[in-house]
């Protein structure tokens, strides 16, 4: 079920322009956050081994930005995966 359910938000978000993908990204990972899911409980372990400095305020808050950040390319995956090459490369705007 929840294989279906990515792959059905992926299919959707390649349909949209990759700036209202990443808000939809933001919007749907900003919802998940509010739960206790297993990702945000690993996320916020993780933070608190590498950053052990600071404040547990600081830490839930960069975990949060981390999980809405991966929620913004998880819904750009949409878009490089599914869509073609062509309108792939039409959204690049620079390379080093």
């Amino acid at each position: 079920m929840q294989q279906w359910l990515f792959l059905s938000l992926l299919k959707v978000c390649s349909w949209l322009p990759i700036t209202v993908a990443r808000k939809f990204g933001r919007l749907v990972s900003t919802f998940l956050w509010r739960f206790n899911s297993r990702n945000r409980l690993v996320t916020e372990a993780n933070l608190q081994y590498c950053y052990p400095t600071l404040s547990l305020g600081e830490q839930q808050e960069l975990a949060r930005k981390s999980y809405i950040g991966a929620g913004e390319g998880i819904a750009e995956m949409g878009s490089v995966w599914l869509n073609p090459v062509s309108q792939i490369l039409a959204m690049v705007e620079s390379c080093l």
